[in-house]
């Protein structure tokens, strides 16, 4: 029986237009080096990552009306949710680690890989 996954997801696209050049990220290493060195900035990092780690993840979909309808417990998207990074606990300390990126870096991935199953193949049966 296949199993089927709905998943929400944004497509960046760049365009070029004459010799564009990348982005000067330069001043992110100097924002970590002031996380490393200074305890101010550290304590703000680990400040977002402790109330960011207090969230609880769950699979929803966004009513018309804006607000978000919690998937039923049964339901395979929860089953999803609930294995990422382990369950709750590794979610909060997933979720904990990100804060200081949002906060000196302003930005940072989180990407969730369907885990392989005994066979050696994934959980999930297409990635279309």
């Amino acid at each position: 029986m296949p199993r089927h996954i709905t998943a929400a997801a944004a497509r960046y696209k760049t365009t070029k237009i004459g010799n564009t050049k990348k982005p000067d990220t330069s001043w992110q290493a100097e924002a970590w080096k002031f996380f490393a060195e200074v305890p101010e900035v550290r304590f703000a990092g680990t400040w977002i990552g402790s109330a960011m780690s207090g969230a609880t993840l769950f699979a929803g979909r966004r009513a018309p009306d804006g607000t978000i309808k919690r998937a039923p417990d049964n339901h395979p998207a929860q089953e999803i949710v609930r294995q990422i990074a382990g369950g709750p606990d590794g979610q909060s300390a997933l979720l904990g680690d990100f804060g200081p990126h949002l906060t000196v870096a302003g930005e940072g991935w989180i990407v969730i890989r369907p885990m392989p199953d005994k066979a050696g193949g994934s959980t999930a049966d297409d990635y279309d």
